[in-house]
């Protein structure tokens, strides 16, 4: 009896074994991964890949050294062991978080026993994280399946890299002739070695415009903006796009990066635009500074913004000076202010650039108020400089009498309105008063009898 239930224990575990090892092959069956349907395989062959000329080994040990910033120049040569349709050769860098790196070729079919060369391109974006990468080469039709090659990349970066990264006008669409543009640029040492000294210059040639600035002591993956530099459109710029460009200067002024920009003008001569002359003031030289004032004359709108005047100064000695600017003459029309300071410390062999803004009071007489400026360094005058302010009526100071006249007769008319009010309220309740009187004497004499 014992026996026959120890048999049937034991048939019973092994019937649970058996159901759980099944349970295992079907479940191990569904988590099997997807394998590649390879399909059939395609007739073309990748013969060599050169990159940038230099022929590389597919898995090869060691790796291209490419730097980032570049565009790859890829070659592809193919031979075909058939017709085949429809043929499309592909370059592609996975792994980058920015930017999508791939290039292909056009569909094109082959002939058995013949060759071609595809040529690709891809650029490796400035920001590129330096790392290992594969180059994949992949070569496909409708239906085959993949071919793909695998070359090791080493992304590396320069010694010496500076990359413009922004450009910031203001105004940022048109400039109005005769008005001031301001110009800030943002640069990026993209370079291994820290950079010292970066020149940055904004030009428009068309307008007679230059002017630098520097930005010093840039690390390595580091970004600046230079300060402000003020540029004026001259009065008499024709209407039209003027061509631009921001030229950085680095590496002890041995290499540069260059882009380009678009001005457009307007306000000026209804003509093309053309090459204009600046009245600038003719630059100021003493054995160690260069200063550079004007233009002497600009328009200042009456009680509404105003003018801008810089100044520029370019320390030519080899210690750091200290310079001062004073304006005087402006109170007797206006209010005057210099941006950033008036005082400034200029560097050996830098240049800065100093703004003073002048607007006229709303009480200022129209026409031309001149002011002075001087420009020192300790007791020393280096420049006296008689500047003018010519007044003119500010846009829409027209309209704003016309206003002004519309209120003062509106108010007239509700002053007359609230009297008229009044004395219609005055009668009424003088003449409700008297009513009610007469009813008070009727009651009294009822009363009475």
């Amino acid at each position: 009896m014992i026996g026959n239930q120890k048999n049937k224990i034991g048939a019973l575990i092994v019937m649970i074994i058996a159901v759980i090892a099944f349970s295992g092959l079907a479940l191990a069956d569904d988590f099997v991964p997807d394998q590649q349907n390879p399909g059939p395989q395609l007739a073309l062959d990748v013969l060599w890949v050169k990159i940038d000329g230099n022929t590389v080994q597919d898995n090869a040990v060691i790796s291209e050294d490419v730097k980032r910033g570049e565009t790859l120049d890829i070659s592809v040569k193919t031979q075909a062991n058939a017709d085949v349709e429809d043929i499309t050769v592909s370059a592609q860098i996975f792994g980058d978080e920015h930017n999508a790196l791939d290039d292909k070729s056009e569909t094109f079919d082959v002939v058995n026993q013949t060759r071609y060369t595809t040529e690709l391109s891809l650029r490796l974006p400035d920001n590129m994280q330096q790392d290992y990468y594969d180059l994949r080469v992949i070569v496909a039709d409708r239906n085959s399946a993949l071919k793909v090659y695998n070359y090791n990349l080493k992304i590396d970066t320069k010694r010496h890299a500076i990359v413009i990264k922004d450009l910031t006008l203001n105004p940022a669409n048109e400039v109005v002739a005769g008005r001031a543009l301001l110009a800030t640029v943002r640069v990026r040492n993209m370079g291994e070695k820290d950079e010292d000294s970066v020149k940055v210059s904004v030009e428009i040639p068309g307008l007679n415009q230059y002017v630098s600035d520097y930005v010093d002591d840039l690390e390595s993956e580091d970004s600046a903006s230079s300060e402000e530099m003020y540029l004026r459109v001259p009065q008499n710029a024709k209407n039209g796009e003027y061509e631009g460009k921001v030229v950085v200067t680095y590496d002890d002024e041995t290499k540069d990066v260059i882009k380009t920009f678009t001005v457009k003008v307007v306000g000026g001569e209804e003509t093309q635009a053309g090459t204009s002359t600046d009245s600038t003031t003719v630059p100021v030289t003493t054995p160690k500074t260069t200063i550079v004032i004007g233009p002497e004359t600009q328009d200042t709108p009456r009680g509404q913004g105003g003018a801008i005047y810089p100044v520029t100064i370019t320390n030519n000695g080899k210690e750091s000076k200290s310079y001062t600017i004073e304006v005087s003459g402006v109170d007797s029309f206006g209010t005057v202010k210099v941006s950033p300071s008036t005082l400034t410390v200029v560097n050996s062999g830098a240049t800065e650039s100093v703004y003073i803004y002048v607007a006229a009071s709303e009480e200022a007489t129209a026409g031309q108020h001149t002011f002075t400026v001087k420009v020192k360094s300790g007791s020393d005058t280096l420049l006296t400089q008689p500047m003018t302010a010519n007044v003119v009526e500010a846009e829409g100071a027209g309209s704003w009498e016309s206003v002004k006249t519309a209120l003062i007769v509106a108010l007239i008319v509700l002053v007359v309105v609230l009297i008229v009010l009044a004395v219609l309220v005055a009668f009424k309740a003088m003449k409700k008063g008297g009513d009610d009187e007469l009813s008070e004497e009727q009651t009294t004499a009822q009363t009475y009898y």
